[in-house]
């Protein structure tokens, strides 16, 4: 995958531009889709590493624990809030950086089995694969087949670690979500 992508202009504010996913790359049962890169992934070039990073691996310990897990975003490279102070925070993805990454989101998925399913963390991600949003609350943890480059793939939203950290009375839902999915994907039955 090249990682010298400047098709949008993002990579110029970021330390690490091109920031791919951490976690298991060979054969994951889960691919979390966040966002994009907040200002600590920008500068050190690990997806999901700062508040909402932390938060997601303490709700998903288990699967991490057990390497069951891949971790990215649907923009690669950190969008700055204001482009002449990149270090004043940042802005929620443009459509046209969603499109203009999409085909990095692929490359990264290209290598897992459709067996794989797809958490999308977030609106701005569901947005991304399905090209249509209504809000996480009414779409979080419905399932849906989608189709990514050209392989089709089970997907279940669920919630942004962010917006749990905004609003914790989500967590729990958070989680029912992830472990419901994880159970399946591991064949267990309560």
């Amino acid at each position: 995958m090249d990682k010298c992508c400047e098709t949008c202009g993002l990579w110029q504010y970021s330390d690490c531009p091109m920031i791919l996913g951490r976690g298991n790359d060979i054969d994951p049962k889960i691919v979390l889709i966040g966002e994009a890169p907040d200002p600590d992934e920008g500068k050190k070039g690990i997806p999901f590493i700062g508040r909402a990073g932390k938060k997601l691996d303490s709700m998903i310990k288990e699967a991490l624990d057990n390497n069951d897990v891949f971790i990215t975003n649907m923009v690669k490279c950190f969008p700055p809030a204001s482009t002449k102070n990149p270090s004043k925070g940042f802005r929620v993805p443009k459509e046209s950086e969603i499109e203009l990454c999409k085909p990095f989101l692929i490359d990264e998925l290209g290598n897992f089995a459709s067996k794989t399913t797809l958490m999308t963390l977030g609106n701005i991600a569901l947005f991304g694969l399905i090209g249509k949003n209504h809000g996480i609350t009414k779409e979080a943890g419905i399932k849906r087949i989608v189709k990514v480059g050209n392989t089709l793939y089970n997907l279940v939203p669920n919630y942004h670690p962010s917006f749990i950290l905004r609003n914790n009375n989500y967590e729990k839902e958070f989680r029912r979500i992830f472990d419901e999915t994880y159970k399946e994907k591991n064949n267990v039955s309560e």
